[in-house]
């Protein structure tokens, strides 16, 4: 099972749910501006042909909670396996939500 996020305009994150669900998604949820769901390797290409109301499709590489420092961060980033995913032409964005 794989973890995507669907970015998404404000108020139309209901009918991403649907959407998301209509492909075989399981564990819907509505984040507001985005839609997580966990699905088989195929929904990543399912979701990009089929998803009306989704603005991006991004595949949930890591996800880390206690964070302590940029140099902690760094040191994580460092340990995922790019180099699987990315052949040195591709993008790959990152999301942190941060306090303090």
């Amino acid at each position: 099972m794989i973890d995507i996020i669907c970015t998404c305009a404000r108020g139309t994150s209901l009918a991403l749910v649907h959407e998301l669900k209509a492909l075989g998604a399981v564990d819907v949820k509505d984040e507001g501006a985005a839609v997580s769901a966990r699905g088989e390797l195929d929904l990543i290409a399912r979701a990009n042909v089929f998803l009306r109301t989704a603005s991006r499709v991004l595949l949930v590489v890591e996800r880390w909670q206690n964070v302590h420092d940029p140099e902690d961060l760094v040191d994580r980033l460092s340990r995922v396996p790019f180099e699987e995913r990315l052949d040195g032409k591709g993008t790959f964005c990152v999301d942190a939500h941060l306090h303090n």
